[in-house]
């Protein structure tokens, strides 16, 4: 598991805030440095604060760049306003975080509303985000969800898990279900000549606790 680790720290020799970004391997419960990563340290403005990206709170805590706690938000704003300060590539990645986190309360807020199709929106949004941003997606993934939505009674589409391959989920109308299995299979197979495995499926309330 690759995980982006950006913290604040003040510089040993002058004192100044500098924000140091290093690219970690999460390998059997251990976090070690990538032998070809990235440490790179450039100077922040005063009162910057920490800004942290990664998979896993345990991992990220365990690391030596981990400093003090975590805001509870980040704001776009914020991000954009400091955009000078990192790469393209890193302030894409840091856009993406960002912008999934408001995605992600939105679209509670949407299911709360019972507003499905805004919801929708929020699921396109965010691959068409891993993919331009994170840069997770692949050519398989993306015509996937690009056939996807192109079907009638299509919600939403969006790769899941990972990245790299793996498997889209798709919001679909139940009346609607056979047609996207039918339609989107032929689509792929004669995109990529592979016949996809589609399952249709309903959500639960997913891993909860009862006392015996």
């Amino acid at each position: 598991m690759l995980i982006f680790i950006i913290g604040i720290e003040r510089g040993a020799a002058t004192g100044e805030l500098v924000l140091e970004v290093s690219l970690h391997i999460f390998l059997f419960g251990q976090v070690r440095p990538d032998p070809v990563g990235i440490a790179v340290k450039q100077p922040v403005i005063k009162g910057a604060r920490i800004i942290c990206v990664a998979d896993s709170f345990d991992a990220m805590t365990s690391t030596r760049a981990y400093r003090g706690s975590l805001p509870e938000e980040i704001a776009l704003k914020e991000l954009e306003d400091n955009k000078g300060l990192l790469s393209d590539v890193l302030f894409r990645r840091a856009h993406h975080v960002v912008t999934e986190n408001q995605r992600v309360l939105q679209g509670v807020e949407a299911l709360r509303e019972g507003k499905i199709h805004k919801f929708g929106i929020s699921l396109y949004e965010s691959h068409y985000s891993l993919k331009k941003n994170y840069e997770v997606s692949c050519r398989e993934l993306d015509i996937l969800v690009d056939l996807a939505s192109k079907e009638k009674g299509t919600i939403g589409a969006r790769m899941t898990g990972a990245g790299f391959g793996g498997c889209t989920v798709n919001l679909v109308e139940t009346g609607e279900i056979a047609n996207f299995i039918e339609s989107v299979g032929d689509g792929y197979k004669k995109k990529t000549g592979i016949s996809p495995a589609i399952y249709a499926c309903q959500p639960s309330g997913g891993v909860s606790f009862e006392r015996l």
